[in-house]
């Protein structure tokens, strides 16, 4: 599905330069920010309308401690982005709304370090074993923002590019489970481990909006 909208946006930016005239402008830009790291192409279709897309890579590992578990977590994210980019004063300011389609997913690896809450009771390191989590959030993300760019609207080869704004990724999918753990086959466990991951995911409910923030440079042609 996100190869085929992918497909579909890139192929409305270039039907678009079919039939663009001579003052019309396109432009590559390189990014870095919330995203990742990335990179867009984008088109003048009027003074004050702009076609963008593009894509952006996030990937790190974070380790430390929470509530008595030691955890390993690693962040993945691909995605792929399609936005119009109205620019009102028809010079670097714009507002901007659109997609930001992929994969993003946190995946846990956590043990604890003692005895540790799971659900209403509380268990030893050997009855709980190793934890193993995972969240995803949706796969499309309706975005809006706000920001300067100036690479189709100025006379410059190279420009400036910095945008703010928010992806409302909705609630994560959440899941929680145990391996090696002297009780993690065990109905009692299990029904508590399910309420910690109910618990778990009422909390990551505050982060169903995902701050977007990037800054990066342009080159027009």
């Amino acid at each position: 599905m996100v190869r085929f909208l992918t497909v579909i946006a890139f192929s409305t930016v270039f039907s678009f330069a079919a039939g663009a005239s001579a003052q019309d402008r396109f432009a590559v830009g390189v990014y870095g920010g919330t995203l990742g790291v990335g990179g867009d192409v984008q088109f003048r279709a009027t003074d004050r309308l702009v076609l963008r897309a593009g894509g952006h890579f996030l990937e790190f590992n974070i380790d430390g401690n929470y509530d008595g578990v030691d955890y390993d977590a690693d962040v993945n994210g691909s995605n792929f982005f399609a936005t119009l980019d109205v620019h009102p004063f028809a010079n670097g300011w714009f507002v901007s709304g659109g997609v930001v389609l992929g994969d993003k997913s946190v995946d846990l690896v956590g043990a604890p370090d003692g005895p540790v809450e799971i659900g209403d009771l509380v268990f030893t390191p050997d009855q709980v074993g190793d934890l193993i989590g995972r969240a995803d959030v949706n796969s499309a993300a309706p975005f809006v923002g706000l920001g300067w760019d100036n690479a189709v609207t100025s006379d410059g080869r190279v420009g400036f590019s910095i945008l703010l704004g928010a992806a409302f990724t909705g609630d994560p999918d959440v899941d929680l489970t145990s391996e090696g753990g002297l009780l993690s086959d065990q109905p009692l466990f299990q029904e508590q481990l399910a309420i910690e991951e109910e618990n778990l995911r009422d909390e990551l409910d505050d982060f169903s909006v995902y701050p977007v923030g990037r800054i990066g440079l342009t080159v027009s042609f």
